[in-house]
């Protein structure tokens, strides 16, 4: 009899154990998250400043970035300038920046909710007031959340320069790259 149900149990056993094995493996997938349908699109964001000095032609800079959705990407750019010397003022340099800061923060159907940051600092040619004295280009810094629709171009903030007739002006394009 102890032979009977040793044999018995082996066999239960076995008969038990593929089973098993295949139920760990099924609750084993079963507990791998699949990432969300759209956290796998990619965001391409385009960052147009535009500064217009008035009689001069509009200079026109972009930055593009490439995201993924619900991340975010960074761009520094800056450089030293040689600055328009005055008789008497010895030569100087002028720090010139462009820095943008991108966050795709989420994608519903073709809108797109974004947090972009921008630095811009031209360089130093506004030239001399009439007493002689150096103005100070103009700088941008902006910080925004916005839902933009994709490929459409947006305006996120426009400037005046307080010294004269200037105009910076920042564009946002956001578009989703299914």
């Amino acid at each position: 009899m102890t032979r009977r149900f040793t044999l018995a149990a082996a066999l239960a056993v076995a008969l038990a154990l593929p089973w098993s094995a295949a139920h760990a493996a099924s609750q084993e997938k079963a507990q791998t998250p699949t990432p969300p349908q759209d956290a796998l699109i990619n965001v391409q964001v385009d960052l147009t400043i535009t500064d217009d000095g008035g009689t001069a032609k509009p200079i026109e800079k972009t930055v593009s970035l490439l995201l993924a959705n619900r991340s975010e990407g960074r761009v520094r750019s800056s450089g030293l300038m040689r600055a328009p010397s005055m008789p008497g003022v010895p030569a100087s340099f002028v720090e010139v920046t462009l820095n943008a800061d991108a966050r795709v923060i989420e994608i519903a159907g073709d809108r797109v909710l974004v947090e972009i940051t921008v630095e811009y600092s031209p360089n130093d040619s506004a030239g001399s007031n009439d007493e002689g004295h150096r103005q100070r280009g103009n700088r941008l810094n902006q910080s925004v959340r916005v839902v933009l629709t994709s490929g459409a171009r947006t305006t996120l903030a426009a400037s005046s320069d307080p010294l004269g007739d200037r105009r910076v002006t920042l564009e946002a394009t956001a578009t989703i790259l299914r």
